[in-house]
C-alpha cells in the first residue's frame, strides 16, 4: 500500500493498532504522535522546500 498524504498515514497507522478510525480520543494522540515524530525526525535532516520559510531579495541601498 502506497501512503501518499496524511490520512493515508494515519489511517495505516491506525489499522497496525487494530483501533477503528472511528475512536476520535485515539485518532487525535495518534495524529500528534505522527506530527511529533515529523518535527523531531524528518525535517531536520534535510533542508525541505516546502520548510525553508524565507524569500531572498536584492535591492539597491537608500543613497541620499
Amino acid at each position: 500500500m502506497a501512503l501518499r498524504d496524511f490520512q493515508d498515514i494515519y489511517t495505516a497507522v491506525m489499522a497496525e493498532l487494530k483501533i477503528p478510525v472511528s475512536d476520535s480520543v485515539t485518532l487525535g494522540r495518534v495524529k500528534n504522535d505522527i506530527n511529533q515524530i515529523y518535527l523531531d525526525e524528518v525535517v531536520p535532516f534535510k533542508r525541505w522546500l516546502w520548510l525553508l520559510g524565507h524569500v531572498k531579495t536584492v535591492h539597491q541601498s537608500y543613497r541620499n
